[in-house]
């Protein structure tokens, strides 16, 4: 963000003590406020110094993916429990020795417990791909997760700032400079 950008967002008489430049935002104290700028979401919030309650860090991810991978991870041990204890081959009958004419019904059997060795060697595909796609979620869920830093504001909405590990460590800067405790250069200015 341009100098002249930062410039506009200030009250008459407001000075910018410091700039901090993220990897996904621009944080800048000002003598009253402090603004969050985060380009990729076009957002500019702002808070008065004395408002906020608390500087706090949060890590979060998309949780839909985490609800995905916990679901595909069920129907694998499920199925994959079910094609290593039973299977559908146990089910078929085995013909019974020496009973009688069975000319037709060895063949039926035979073609039976074929198509139920297929079946459960589908079901042990299918819960191997269940797995696969429950680890697929949860390594999705670990890249979604981001570090935030979040000021705590009495009276308003929490402001969350993203940032990330090479980011530099702002949280102690803010905690000692925002807040009921901390000092003010001045009363609040009018809007220019």
């Amino acid at each position: 963000m341009g100098l002249d950008r930062a410039s506009t967002l200030l009250y008459a008489g407001e000075d910018v003590e410091e700039r901090f430049e993220l990897e996904r935002a621009t944080v800048l104290l000002t003598s009253h406020r402090l603004i969050a700028l985060v380009p990729g979401a076009g957002e500019v919030r702002s808070v008065d110094r004395a408002r906020v309650a608390r500087v706090g860090e949060r890590a979060g991810g998309d949780r839909g993916r985490l609800l995905r991978a916990l679901a595909a991870g069920v129907v694998a041990v499920c199925v994959l429990w079910f094609a290593a204890t039973a299977g559908f081959r146990a089910l078929v009958p085995s013909p019974i020795d020496g009973e009688g004419p069975s000319v037709g019904i060895d063949d039926a059997l035979g073609t039976v417990e074929a198509l139920a060795t297929l079946v459960d060697a589908l079901a042990l595909f299918l819960g191997l791909l269940a797995a696969a796609a429950a680890l697929a979620f949860v390594l999705q869920y670990r890249r979604s997760r981001r570090r935030r830093l979040v000021l705590y504001v009495h009276g308003g909405e929490e402001v969350t700032i993203p940032i990330s590990r090479s980011d530099p460590s702002i949280r102690s800067t803010l905690e000692a400079t925002v807040g009921p405790g901390a000092s003010t250069s001045g009363s609040k200015p009018s809007a220019r």
